[in-house]
């Protein structure tokens, strides 16, 4: 009896289990977020810009990174029927194709026109100044040694004579070695007979020179006189200077005594004096006064006046 039941329930199992239909393998759909791989767009490309195109101040603008969006399956589920367990095969993952990463536009600059810049200015070098050549030094007055020519007047040319009257006065070139400092000849002058006091007798002469310069004076000569007296200053030697250039002897406020003593007209052995002194010019012009003055009234009288190696040494104007 037993074995007739156990029969039929395994008859039954058997039907049961050929009944039972074929479970539909369920696919597991589940969302998978995607592996990002980071892909160098074209914008983050070095470009080279070229220089000046970007305003100072002013940052460049990088377009947006747009955000890749992942789409999510849903998964489909399949509703499982009521049947006995039974051992389910293995589910194979499905292939899951990325989503496609979208494409950056490749940002194309914009160039900017470069703001002309006016070029930097050129240095210029300033001219060098001109010197001014410094005159050479020289004695500008002509024919101060007397050795040229002598005007009818008895004046050595380059030279002028004045005088004050009441008396005899001559001019004269002397060529006796007494009275010569140098060369052949000398300027002579003389005033005779003297009725009245204070008589002159000059020669002068005007020259150019430089306004501020200083210039040396040199000149020599002596004085003979009749009964001569040494010491007593009768008889004297003079010069005197007009800074503007100005030929009236008269208008000289001062006159400057050379220190030369008169020796008698019968002495055998002359000494020549000599004078130095600096002068400086005022003008472009100035001009020499050399004077003898007879102080006193006398008749008979003689004075003898002579001069040589006039020199006034500076810078000659060019």
């Amino acid at each position: 009896m037993r074995k007739l039941i156990f029969a039929i329930l395994v008859c039954l199992l058997l039907v049961a289990c050929r009944a039972q239909p074929t479970p539909t393998p369920v696919t597991m759909i589940m969302p998978v977020q995607p592996t990002w791989t980071p892909t160098l767009a074209s914008w983050d490309t070095p470009i080279p810009l070229p220089r000046h195109t970007i305003a100072p101040g002013v940052a460049p603008t990088n377009p947006p990174i747009p955000t890749a969006t992942a789409t999510s399956v849903e998964p489909t589920m399949t509703p499982k029927p009521t049947a006995t367990p039974t051992s389910m095969a293995p589910t194979t993952a499905p292939t899951l194709t990325p989503t496609p990463t979208a494409t950056v536009p490749t940002a194309t600059p914009t160039p900017r026109t470069p703001t002309p810049t006016s070029p930097p200015p050129t240095a210029t070098k300033p001219p060098a100044p001109t010197a001014t050549p410094t005159p050479a030094p020289g004695n500008v007055l002509t024919n101060g040694d007397f050795e040229g020519d002598f005007t009818d007047e008895g004046v050595g040319v380059g030279w002028s004579r004045f005088f004050n009257g009441d008396a005899s006065f001559f001019w004269a070139p002397s060529t006796w070695p007494p009275v010569v400092a140098s060369g052949a000849q000398s300027q002579g002058m003389s005033i005779a007979d003297t009725p009245k006091s204070d008589r002159y007798i000059g020669i002068y002469q005007t020259a150019s020179v430089v306004a501020g310069a200083s210039y040396r004076l040199e000149l020599s000569g002596l004085i003979r006189a009749l009964n001569a007296q040494p010491g007593s200053y009768d008889n004297r030697m003079q010069w005197g200077i007009d800074q503007t250039g100005g030929t009236d002897w008269t208008a000289v406020t001062e006159w400057t005594d050379l220190g030369w003593d008169e020796q008698g007209m019968d002495t055998a052995d002359l000494t020549m004096g000599h004078y130095t002194t600096t002068i400086t010019a005022q003008g472009k012009k100035l001009t020499l006064f050399i004077r003898g003055w007879v102080k006193w009234p006398k008749n008979p009288n003689r004075a003898e006046f002579y001069v040589d190696n006039v020199k006034l040494v500076g810078p000659k104007p060019r």
